[in-house]
């Protein structure tokens, strides 16, 4: 996570919150993850599956949004 930070910092077109949102939703991909290795039943679990699909959108729009945010900045 110190990496995005530092990145934040170091490269003015990134927008804080959306590195702060993505964050966030990598410590909680990283929190079902752990889990999961706990419980490997929770394979079978559809709901576990909804939850880490629903984050890695998240992820993805957070990042192709600040891709944009960029390449408009840049006009």
């Amino acid at each position: 996570m110190r990496i995005l930070e530092e990145l934040v910092s170091s490269e003015p077109l990134l927008d804080a919150a959306l590195v702060e949102r993505a964050v966030r939703a990598s410590r909680e991909l990283a929190l079902m993850l752990r889990a999961l290795e706990q419980d490997p039943t929770l394979l079978a679990d559809d709901g576990f599956f909804h939850a880490v699909a629903k984050l890695r959108d998240e992820l993805r729009a957070q990042l192709e949004g600040n891709a944009a945010t960029a390449r408009a900045d840049e006009r």
